[in-house]
């Protein structure tokens, strides 16, 4: 009986959809539509819906110099139509992937309300009743993440016969394709014109992109020091920071690069001697079908850091767990660290290797700067025996002769470490319910290029029902730090990419193809020693920095469903890394 009734409620329902469809069809232009669950129930909202229909539209008016609109609504005039209109406020929101980057240029007593960048929804306030005319209400620019098209959804909430009504109507935009322009702020502590490691990463930071018309947009960097525009037309354009007071702009550096093996590229931008700006070209290359891609970097530095400024300074290597030295700040629970990497785990059906997973593990200890990581989000013993937890690390041969590390550690229950293969240091049984951690410092041990932590888990008996989350846990907290009298690795060098998905399995990224976020991306060196693993971000890049001199295997953990197709089989990038080289667009891509 339920599942007829349901059937007859379905049916009534995608008539009347149907039926008000084909009305609002009837009407040009677009147009308000009723909200599917209002906020307040009122007979004949829709009858009101609908006539409002006739006299309200609005409309969206592509400006540079990305994917940003003016945003306008008409109220027009006629007999049906009133001479204003007590409009109380519009909310946006996009669909997903998109994200609004920015909202500003708001017409005089509007005001914004809503969290950006995100999808929304976003609150625009009006100042009073809309006159008949159209009405600017601002700029709105998104990001789209190499998706088309978008669709900007509109409600309206107006007051009609003393009657409070929310409205719906939805603008479908198409965003350019075109070039990507993406950077990192940092501070830049030695004055060498790089973001290194270890030197903090600049948040909330106005980066500006102007084109040759002077349109400009604005936006701030993320809690990386990250920032990126997408959908930049073919032309000529300038990106530059502010610089506040007590700080001193560097040298900008911007690379083009194509995600392809194209001869002469990746080729430097001549950004000129304006500190903090960069003039560059946005090309088309009609024989690849493909637009440039651009990198650049912002170092900055405080006026106390300049006469202190050498080659290298003496930082050390921070080793704590679930701790993100670029932004000094713990990592987020369940998110991965991908500074440690499980080479080993007893249960089999797991991938190894993989990142560490950031794990709550209350009643029990832990230092400060650093959260409990496992193999497994809840910190479960799927499998008994032993799960091998690595972090590798750089060191010059002349680090070598002043080379020391310090560590402090609990364990979830027992742990033994090791530094290139030789044991250090065990815990004692139950580490967590000790008084005290277990307390390592050595001297010796280390060698030149990289150099391998690793902490040997065992957890217990497996868990019993390990779906509910009963049973021991296996992980462990660490904090600790390498010094060696300079700056570690500073010979070393990065490798960079992005992850896309490569709808047409052409093996190449087009511009219409999305970027892939939530991959794993594998290390190795030479002798097949994992180095390290990275998961690709929100725009699908992933990098590998600090890393010595030497040969490098990049590969990627295949996710069910999908098919490898670049680069080609077998399906790794083999890398030559030279000292100080940054080594891009060792990208992969997938296809269902």
């Amino acid at each position: 009986m339920e599942d007829r009734r349901s059937l007859a409620e379905r049916a009534i329902l995608t008539v009347l959809a149907i039926a008000g469809a084909l009305f609002l069809l009837l009407l040009p232009g677009p147009r308000f539509q009723p909200e599917a669950t209002a906020r307040v129930a009122l007979a004949g909202s829709q009858d009101l819906c609908a006539e409002l229909a006739q006299c309200v539209v609005f409309s969206l008016e592509p400006t540079g110099p990305t994917c940003c609109w003016k945003l306008k609504v008409e109220l027009r005039s006629g007999p049906a139509c009133p001479s204003s209109l007590p409009l109380q406020q519009i909310q946006l929101s996009l669909n997903v992937p998109f994200t609004f980057i920015l909202v500003d240029q708001l017409a005089s007593g509007w005001t914004l309300s809503g969290t950006i960048p995100g999808s929304g929804p976003i609150t625009l306030t009006s100042p009073g009743p809309l006159s008949t005319g159209t009405t600017t209400i601002g700029r709105i620019c998104v990001n789209s993440f190499n998706f088309n098209p978008g669709t900007l959804t509109i409600q309206g909430t107006v007051m009609v016969r003393d009657q409070e009504v929310t409205c719906t109507t939805n603008q479908n935009f198409q965003c350019p394709n075109g070039c990507l322009v993406c950077g990192r702020k940092c501070r830049d502590l030695n004055g060498n014109g790089s973001c290194d490691h270890n030197e903090p990463l600049l948040s909330n930071w106005p980066i500006t992109l102007t084109d040759s018309q002077g349109n400009s947009v604005t936006i701030k960097t993320d809690n990386a020091g990250n920032f990126c525009f997408f959908n930049l037309a073919p032309g000529n354009y300038t990106i530059s920071e502010a610089i506040p007071s007590g700080w001193v702009a560097g040298e900008a550096s911007c690379t083009k690069f194509i995600p392809v093996q194209v001869p002469g590229y990746p080729k430097a931008v001549d950004c000129g001697q304006q500190a903090g700006t960069c003039p560059f070209t946005c090309e088309y290359r009609s024989d690849i079908n493909r637009y440039d891609c651009i990198m650049c970097r912002f170092p900055n530095m405080r006026a106390e850091d300049i006469p202190q400024a050498e080659a290298c300074d003496d930082r050390p290597e921070i080793l704590n767990t679930g701790w993100d030295q670029r932004i000094s700040s713990t990592i987020p629970l369940n998110d991965p660290d991908g500074e440690w990497v499980i080479i080993q785990d007893p249960d089999p059906s797991t991938p190894e290797p993989r990142p560490a997973t950031v794990i709550a593990n209350p009643g029990t200890k832990k230092e400060p700067q650093s959260e409990w990581i496992s193999a497994d989000q809840f910190g479960r013993v799927r499998q008994t025996g032993q799960y091998v937890f690595q972090r590798c690390f750089c060191l010059d041969p002349d680090d070598l002769p002043k080379a020391n590390m310090w560590l402090k550690l609990w364990a979830a229950d027992e742990a033994i470490v090791r530094l290139n293969g030789n044991q250090i240091g065990v815990t004692s049984p139950k580490s967590y319910a000790q008084p005290n951690p277990l307390m390592i410092t050595t001297s010796t041990g280390f060698r030149a290029g990289l150099n391998c932590l690793q902490v040997v888990v065992t957890g217990g008996q497996s868990a019993f029902l390990p779906g509910l989350g009963f049973g021991p846990q296996a992980g462990f907290d660490l904090v600790g730090e390498v010094t060696a009298g300079g700056d570690l690795c500073c010979e070393g060098g990065a490798i960079c990419g992005v992850k896309f998905h490569d709808r047409n399995g052409d093996g190449q990224m087009d511009s219409n193809e999305p970027l892939l976020s939530g991959w794993t991306i594998v290390l190795r060196d030479d002798q097949g020693t994992v180095v390290r693993t990275a998961v690709t971000d929100r725009n699908g890049a992933y990098c590998f920095d600090r890393l010595p001199p030497g040969q490098y295997e990049v590969s990627e953990i295949l996710q069910p469903n999908w098919k490898q197709t670049a680069p080609p089989p077998p399906g790794i990038h083999r890398v030559d890394l030279q000292p100080k080289q940054s080594a891009l667009h060792r990208d992969f891509g997938n296809r269902q």
